[in-house]
């Protein structure tokens, strides 16, 4: 079960959604863009696109806030600093000498 840090109504929303047959997309990459108004997200499944996600300036950052809740959360729980794609790319990288065509 996926822990929920909101009121009772959004957490009996939350566990309906998961359980029912509402598309679930995996995601383990993706590109950001943005124009005057919304954000765009590309999002990736093993380097290929998959679905388009756009939301609202305050949507993004909400979810930029909500996202760093929960990474921080588990990283108290585990002990466990997480590295980012880019950390991980930088020593992948230098672990190749220095070669710039790094398959992640």
């Amino acid at each position: 079960m996926v822990d929920v840090e909101n009121s009772d109504a959004h957490a009996k929303m939350f566990e309906a959604a998961v359980a029912s047959s509402i598309i679930q997309i995996y995601l383990n990459g993706f590109v950001v863009g943005q124009s005057t108004s919304d954000v765009t997200m590309l999002i990736q499944t093993n380097g290929n696109p998959s679905a388009i996600l756009n939301m609202s300036f305050t949507t993004a950052k909400s979810l930029a806030i909500e996202l760093d809740k929960v990474i921080k959360n588990f990283e108290k729980i585990t002990g466990h600093s997480l590295l980012t794609m880019e950390d991980i790319t930088t020593k992948m990288v230098a672990a190749k000498g220095g070669a710039t065509n790094v398959a992640l």
